[in-house]
């Protein structure tokens, strides 16, 4: 018997461990951010952090360590931040595109501790 799996099941596959993965990264990101989220309920935070994981995938930021840092990033400055006139280093580093998705998430954390401090995401 051959088992075939079409491309919708497949989205539906994808979809579902997206799902997956950004529930597990709320856990982390209220124990990051704390006193900021306390008013922010799950469903609000797993709306965010799921458009925080699309807007990642469009600059090719595929990798789960990527994608987690792009959506604490998303949080500590707010949605929109990588096309905001606000931060414009990190416009440029996700413009880049010269860089992969590991390399743009490098340049970001770099360019990140550069502008907060070394410690500012503590």
């Amino acid at each position: 018997m051959t088992v075939t799996i079409r491309n919708a099941q497949l989205a539906r596959f994808r979809e579902a461990e997206n799902d997956r993965y950004a529930a597990s990264l709320l856990p982390r990101l209220r124990e990051l951010f704390g006193a900021a989220l306390a008013n922010v309920n799950d469903v609000e935070l797993n709306g965010t952090v799921h458009a925080a994981l699309g807007r990642a995938r469009a600059y090719g930021i595929t990798h789960r360590g990527g994608l987690a840092g792009f959506a604490a990033l998303h949080i500590w400055l707010g949605a929109g931040f990588d096309d905001s006139d606000d931060f414009p280093w990190a416009r440029a580093v996700l413009h880049d595109a010269r860089l992969d998705g590991p390399e743009k998430m490098s340049r970001l954390n770099a360019e990140f501790r550069r502008v907060f401090g070394p410690g500012a995401a503590s």
